[in-house]
């Protein structure tokens, strides 16, 4: 646990002043790079295979895969970053709808980290992963969501899913709720 903060702490990009921009998000992997991306995520993961399924997904036409290649012992992740001034100081509902193939030894499950500065060093203010609501087995699409209160002080705001362990899980219909009020990109 305490190596996959650190990782996710690793794939930060910390600003040095609050964003104020409204940013699409792409919170349900509609919109495709040239490169048959999801628009605006960062994809990694050493022994996984992390793309868009036109095949399997719960609405739209396309879900985020994370698929295990044998031996698979890492973890993989789609990672998003949010404008710190829209939630500073808010209450936060991160939601989405996950759906598992055999997923052995791991699991799939959202995530929230804000980052932030107290006593002059780098720190994780807010953060929610899901541990203790593994997503895991064989499930059909079912909807899930984690709730934190984002800190006034935060710098730099990272979220997404992440997997781990084997088998195949799909990720869609990410939504956030800050203060009640659905986020929805102007």
């Amino acid at each position: 646990m305490q190596q996959l903060m650190l990782i996710l702490l690793a794939l930060s990009t910390p600003s040095a002043e609050k964003e104020s921009k409204d940013p699409q998000l792409n919170l349900d992997f509609e919109e495709v790079t040239e490169e048959g991306k999801p628009a605006a995520w960062y994809l990694g993961g050493k022994g996984y295979d992390i793309g868009l399924d036109r095949e399997v997904f719960h609405t739209g036409r396309a879900s985020l895969c994370f698929e295990s290649k044998p031996g698979a012992r890492q973890f993989a992740v789609a990672k998003g970053n949010f404008p710190v001034a829209l939630a500073s100081g808010k209450k936060l509902i991160f939601s989405g709808w996950f759906k598992t193939e055999d997923v052995e030894e791991g699991r799939i499950g959202l995530w929230w980290r804000v980052d932030g500065r107290e006593d002059g060093k780098r720190k994780i203010l807010a953060f929610d992963n899901m541990y203790s609501n593994p997503v895991a087995e064989t499930r059909d699409w079912q909807e899930y969501s984690i709730e934190l209160d984002i800190p006034p002080n935060g710098t730099n705001i990272n979220f997404g899913v992440l997997f781990t362990g084997e088998g195949t899980a799909w990720a869609d219909d990410l939504r956030i709720v800050l203060d009640g009020k659905t986020y929805r990109p102007r």
